[in-house]
């Protein structure tokens, strides 16, 4: 499940919780495109802590390929993830990688205080 919210400071937190398949994640970045009033300078926290994704190298290159395209708009994106189990770890690592555009940042931490740190910073 991907539930998600704008919260009290500004971030867009995204939580994933159980299993959560490709076709969750591409669904959830089109209703993310069509989202009115963010701010032009958006900052993403993604908590994928309680989740569990089991994708494709493939999966992951088109997830970042739709991330990307989702964040056109945008004058700068910073987006930071929340891991906490090894395979998660590892697919937002290469994830974080295949971004395509200088506008945007993807940093990988492991607690809460230290993502909204870094998202808070700028």
């Amino acid at each position: 499940m991907i539930d998600y919210l704008i919260d009290a400071q500004g971030i867009f937190t995204v939580k994933f919780s159980g299993p959560v398949s490709f076709l969750e994640i591409k669904e959830y970045l089109e209703k993310f495109k069509v989202i009115d009033k963010l701010p032009e300078h958006i900052r993403l926290l993604y908590d994928f802590q309680e989740g569990e994704i089991n994708l494709a190298e493939d999966d992951l290159v088109n997830i970042a390929q739709l991330a990307d395209e989702a964040t056109l708009g945008f004058e700068s994106v910073r987006t930071a993830f929340i891991v906490s189990k090894p395979d998660v770890t590892a697919f937002t690592f290469i994830f974080s990688q295949l971004k395509k555009n200088d506008r945007s940042i993807r940093r990988v931490f492991s607690t809460r205080d230290a993502a909204m740190n870094w998202l808070l910073s700028n």
